[in-house]
């Protein structure tokens, strides 16, 4: 009787786990799909203003250009879900924000990439 109890409690605890991996997405921080460098424009031309956003792990790199001089440079951490991406300033810092992605291959589309634009960003 007890071998059968245990039995139980193993298949319990087995199908709980399984459950539980089955229903996770892989959303909700860490780089994820996100991993690697986006550019909105091309970086190896000096005249452009461009900007991208370098993923590593749960932390991001914003960086601004333009005319090849830096403007904004701003790190944090992020968090997403199926649909949204929140970029978490560290404390005292710039004001961070959340808006919808779409993702296709090594396009990335955010609807508001930080200074008020909807932007496609490129995976380099």
């Amino acid at each position: 009787m007890k071998n059968a109890v245990k039995l139980l409690g193993i298949i319990a605890i087995v199908t709980i786990i399984g459950f539980s991996m089955i229903a996770c997405d892989g959303s909700g921080g860490g780089g994820g799909s996100f991993e690697g460098t986006w550019y909105d424009r091309d970086p190896n031309n000096p005249t452009t203003n461009y900007a991208f956003f370098r993923f590593t792990g749960d932390e991001f790199l914003y960086q601004n250009y333009s005319q090849g001089q830096m403007v904004i440079s701003r790190p944090g951490t992020f968090t997403y879900t199926n649909s949204q991406i929140t970029f978490i300033p560290p404390p005292g810092t710039w004001t961070g924000w959340t808006t919808s992605y779409t993702r296709s291959g090594n396009t990335l589309f955010l609807q508001d990439d930080g200074m008020g634009r909807s932007t496609n960003f490129i995976k380099q």
